[in-house]
């Protein structure tokens, strides 16, 4: 059974929360003026799924390209939102914390190659929420 191999629903939505609040960590530390920022403002809005992330003045066909090329890391392309200045992360599912830090790693160090503005790292940002609920 699966869910006693993950040790229950429970520990299941508590992952997936904390890789979620991880991802919404990085996207936070990363915005600056003309760069990234969330797509849902409000945090009651917003999805333990999926996040969306405005990319600004940010090529993201461009940083999904480098993803993809550099790293082999395949970025969700913005659906509804504008599919040149926007993507997506999914954090749920078959997902641990290394799957997330590194493609949020992978995410800054295209971002740093692009010379996109980011305000700080989203991935030190992202490991102390995530080591925080590992933490318990």
């Amino acid at each position: 059974d699966m869910n006693d191999e993950e040790g229950g629903l429970p520990a299941v939505w508590r992952r997936h929360q904390a890789l979620a609040d991880g991802v919404r960590a990085a996207v936070e530390a990363w915005s600056a003026p003309d760069g990234l920022s969330l797509n849902i403002a409000s945090p009651a809005h917003r999805s333990n799924a999926v996040t969306t992330i405005r990319t600004g003045a940010i090529d993201s066909r461009e940083l999904a390209r480098r993803c993809a090329r550099d790293a082999g890391l395949t970025l969700g392309i913005g659906m509804a939102v504008e599919p040149d200045h926007s993507f997506r992360i999914g954090h749920m599912g078959h997902l641990n914390p290394p799957m997330v830090l590194g493609t949020l790693g992978t995410i800054e160090a295209a971002l740093l190659a692009m010379n996109a503005p980011i305000g700080g790292s989203g991935s030190a940002a992202a490991a102390a929420v995530i080591g925080g609920a590992l933490a318990g």
